[in-house]
């Protein structure tokens, strides 16, 4: 995967995040969580969420997926 992502989403939990980016997979397009931070004691995300991105050329069509088109 190229060094060069597009965000795509930011999630509130780790949970949603992992599953839109096994959709994703599904699909056949590479994608990354980034920033996810979650602390254990609190069962919550830290400040920014978890962010689902890809590589620039995959945007459309992960964004498609991801809004069930």
């Amino acid at each position: 995967m190229t060094d060069e992502l597009t965000t795509l989403v930011t999630f509130g939990s780790p949970e949603e995040a992992a599953l839109a980016r096994a959709r994703l997979t599904e699909a056949g397009i590479p994608s990354v969580l980034a920033d996810a931070h979650f602390d254990s004691e609190l069962g919550d995300v830290l400040a920014g969420g978890v962010l689902l991105q890809v590589a620039p050329r995959d945007a459309q069509l992960a964004q498609q997926i991801l809004e069930g088109e």
